[in-house]
């Protein structure tokens, strides 16, 4: 099984939901994530979005702090709320909010989950290191140590249906997908639901607001 994309695992996401649709919400997105991640039909398609940067020009303009400015969809319209649905009803509404990123010249990286609001890049709390690789044209973000899925308010039934597919198994790295990058300003792909033979996405931007400590 595929990593997961780091849009899954590691996005700040401030969520406006009924309790009571908790675990539907859960078990949409898990859902969601399996579909896109057992078909190959639109890869095609995925890599006409990316970017064509080389390796070289990418892994140096990245080093730095980068600051999450906003999600626009591929047309340029700008998204504050995505509302999430089951058919024609909406079940609760997503104010955009997405993690920062500081990518150091050691290759090491972190993200809001050790990054300090004094000191943006914390030398002793890197999340783990990274690298693009060429190939599959991703960036590729590795953990210092196996991360083990959060399971809390799904049914146990479900978890073990998953589990027989190869889910939710520890995460040993993750990816970002560039749609652009530049020395200031980084576009990410963060895929939406779709169908195996077509593409449907937003982009996130980020621009650099300082050198990373290392």
């Amino acid at each position: 099984m595929h990593a997961l994309r780091d849009t899954h695992h590691t996005q700040t996401v401030t969520c406006k939901l009924k309790k009571s649709m908790r675990q539907l919400i859960i078990l949409l997105i898990l859902t969601t994530t399996l579909t896109a991640y057992c078909q190959d039909g639109n890869l095609h398609l995925i890599d006409a979005v990316k970017t064509k940067e080389t390796k070289e020009n990418i892994e140096k303009w990245l080093v730095g702090y980068w600051s999450f400015i906003e999600m626009k969809s591929p047309e340029g319209e700008k998204i504050d709320t995505l509302f999430h649905k089951a058919g024609d009803q909406i079940i609760g509404t997503e104010v955009i909010e997405r993690t920062d990123y500081a990518f150091n010249e050691n290759m090491t990286y972190a993200n809001n989950s050790v990054l300090s609001s004094t000191d943006p890049v914390n030398p002793d709390s890197t999340l783990g290191t990274w690298y693009y690789d060429r190939q599959k044209k991703e960036l590729i973000l590795e953990f210092h140590s196996p991360i083990e899925p959060d399971l809390n308010g799904i049914p146990e039934s479900y978890i073990k249906q998953m589990k027989e597919l190869g889910m939710f198994k520890p995460q040993t790295y993750t990816f970002l997908e560039i749609h652009s990058v530049s020395e200031n300003e980084l576009v990410i792909i963060e895929h939406r639901a779709h169908e195996e033979n077509e593409l449907i996405y937003n982009l996130l931007y980020y621009r650099k607001n300082k050198k990373a400590s290392r």
